[in-house]
């Protein structure tokens, strides 16, 4: 694999732990608010309807709802204004050196 990776010049990035979420540009941009827009569509259907339950008849109307206000331009260009700056680290790399790097991955 490390010689694949070697031939195509593939840039390789380590990451430390538990900062991978914020370079997740879809779960900043889409999935975050998607579900921040699903919770108050449900929140407004279970107010306005106490006496109906959610049901997959009426679960689609609110996940469109929500997908309509989540997915737009505005929140895309917003989140990525938001998102660090990373920089790949390109080097080259003997195949001793790339598995000296995985091994701190």
């Amino acid at each position: 694999m490390l010689e694949v990776v070697r031939d195509n010049d593939v840039i390789l990035s380590c990451l430390p732990s538990y900062t991978t979420s914020a370079s997740q540009p879809l779960d900043r941009a889409v999935f975050g608010p998607l579900k921040a827009f699903h919770n108050s569509e449900t929140s407004r259907f279970m107010r306005a309807n106490p006496n109906k339950k959610l049901s997959i008849y009426n679960s689609g109307e609110l996940v469109a709802n929500a997908w309509i206000r989540a997915v737009t331009l505005a929140n895309a260009i917003r989140f990525r204004v938001k998102m660090p700056k990373m920089e790949p680290l390109r080097a080259q790399l003997k195949i001793s050196a790339v598995a000296q790097a995985a091994a701190f991955c």
